[in-house]
């Protein structure tokens, strides 16, 4: 397990974080390094996460050189003002000064919006659904390869494992053209997904990435995208 820092007070709380048992964010969470980035809706040049392995949580200076800040310093000995840095236990000697209040502000209320949905673990459980649902929707309506070839449309391939523990929520998609078709990019596909109401995330050279997400996806949803995927896929193909 690793050690998660998180800072979530409009005050500046101490470098010590605080515990949030209903969400499933402790200071002993092990999580993704960019957490507030990816999963609790922030953004470009707002507040993440340090992700600090266990095994690396009590090496000192000289084991691990790193950013040395006043805050990385345990709190019983932080107005000491010693000229030797002493590690604070855990990635809290990895901060180093206090989290800008606005930013921790703007947190707060989506760390509640996760509390109120029942927390990242109820979350992830219908992640895993939905998720599950959406593959084998796809496989269901022949729109994965070879299947798409058999009804002469264009198909996708999955790009993304299979495993459901080594992967998120996200299906990374693949255009996949039968011989003698013209090949469809993924920007044409973004395209006539975007003019159907979907929004979908295309990343070069090739993949166009679909998440559901379950703080406000639904399997209707799901069920919807599958049904426009291959419509969009059975028109471009004529």
């Amino acid at each position: 397990r690793g050690i998660l820092h998180i800072q979530v007070s409009p005050i500046g709380w101490p470098a010590s974080p605080p515990t949030f048992p209903r969400l499933g964010l402790t200071q002993n969470h092990a999580t993704n390094e960019n957490s507030t980035s990816r999963y609790l809706n922030s953004g470009a040049g707002c507040l993440a996460g340090l992700f600090v392995h266990s095994k690396h949580a009590h090496r000192g200076m000289a084991e691990m050189p790193r950013l040395a800040g006043w805050w990385g310093v345990p709190i019983s000995d932080r107005f000491k003002m010693a000229q030797e840095f002493k590690c604070a236990p855990g990635a809290a000697s990895f901060v180093c000064s206090n989290c800008p209040p606005m930013l921790v502000a703007c947190v707060k209320p989506s760390l509640e919006v996760f509390r109120d949905a029942g927390g990242v673990a109820r979350l992830r459980r219908k992640s895993l659904l939905l998720t599950a649902y959406l593959e084998a929707l796809l496989h269901t309506l022949r729109l994965t390869v070879p299947s798409a070839f058999d009804d002469s449309n264009r198909g996708i391939e999955i790009v993304t494992p299979t495993d459901p523990l080594a992967r998120g929520c996200q299906l990374s998609l693949r255009v996949v053209s039968p011989d003698g078709a013209a090949p469809m990019t993924m920007h044409q596909l973004n395209e006539a997904l975007d003019a159907a109401g979907v929004i979908a995330d295309e990343r070069e050279p090739d993949v166009i990435r679909i998440a559901p997400t379950p703080l406000y996806n639904s399997f209707t949803d799901v069920f919807r995208f599958a049904h426009i995927l291959a419509g969009c896929l059975r028109l471009e193909s004529k």
